[in-house]
């Protein structure tokens, strides 16, 4: 049964409805069209209804008097295409002209609700779980978890913040948050001295010893800075990869390569 209010000045109606996977489909028809929908958030979203984890929270759907989707595609593509029905806010009778005030104000972040929650260095937090999710799909910046996996994955390795504080540095915050994915890793492997070694290489530029694939990572970083050009993020965090999977054994590197695979031993 839906639930429907109308404000007669504006023409607005607002209803909590159910939405199955047919109606999301109808919906979806009567878009006005919409920015590229993003694949890893549809997956997150999706994720989060097969499990039963999503909720509704307040957040609306929204078609203008026209009767066009304005707001909602990646929800609504996300139910068509799980099967999964859902109960949302539906607003109706947006002026159209007013489009182009919808999802402008500032979205909190996962590390917004952590931090909400009392969560210490919560943005790192999140970054390297995003990080630990990419590493199960095998491919950098693939995974888009929800609040609620990330709130789950914490519930279940309360060790997570041990490495969103080992991520927090300053000295070469590019791959801090790689550097806290390799510790998370590194404590459930009991190489968890080996990654600490392997940051200290960072701070203080010291070799942990002849042809060590830390300092060879740290040089190449410094070089680009120099030069004024940076390997892309996905490249910096697959080179550090590379390095860590060498310090950990002990081998020398003269070179560093980043690898095909977006693994880390262990995870």
């Amino acid at each position: 049964m839906n639930i429907t209010s109308k404000t007669a000045s504006s023409g607005i109606s607002t209803a909590i409805e159910y939405i199955d996977s047919a109606r999301a489909g109808k919906m979806l028809k009567e878009s006005g069209g919409n920015r590229n929908l993003k694949t890893a958030k549809i997956n997150s979203l999706k994720r989060d209804m097969l499990s039963g984890n999503f909720v509704t929270n307040g957040e609306s759907i929204i078609f203008d008097n026209a009767g066009r989707l304005i707001d909602g595609h990646h929800r609504l593509t996300a139910c068509n295409t799980s099967g999964v029905a859902i109960t949302s806010v539906v607003v109706r009778g947006v002026c159209s002209e007013n489009r182009k005030t919808v999802d402008t104000g500032a979205s909190r972040t996962v590390g917004d609700h952590l931090s909400l929650e009392g969560v210490k260095n919560a943005n790192n937090l999140s970054a390297v779980v995003n990080i630990l999710f990419s590493l199960s799909n095998g491919r950098p910046r693939s995974a888009n978890p929800s609040a609620t996996e990330v709130f789950d994955f914490v519930a279940r390795y309360p060790d997570i913040n041990a490495a969103a504080t080992f991520a927090a540095t300053k000295a070469y915050p590019r791959i801090g948050n790689i550097l806290g994915a390799i510790y998370f890793v590194a404590m459930r492997t009991g190489e968890a001295q080996r990654a600490e070694a392997f940051k200290r290489v960072f701070s203080t530029g010291i070799p942990d010893y002849k042809g060590c694939p830390a300092h060879a990572l740290r040089e190449r970083m410094n070089n680009e800075a120099i030069r004024g050009k940076k390997s892309s993020l996905s490249e910096t965090q697959r080179l550090a990869i590379s390095a860590w999977e060498k310090f950990r054994l002990g081998k020398p590197a003269k070179t560093l390569k980043a690898p095909d695979k977006f693994r880390i031993t262990g995870w």
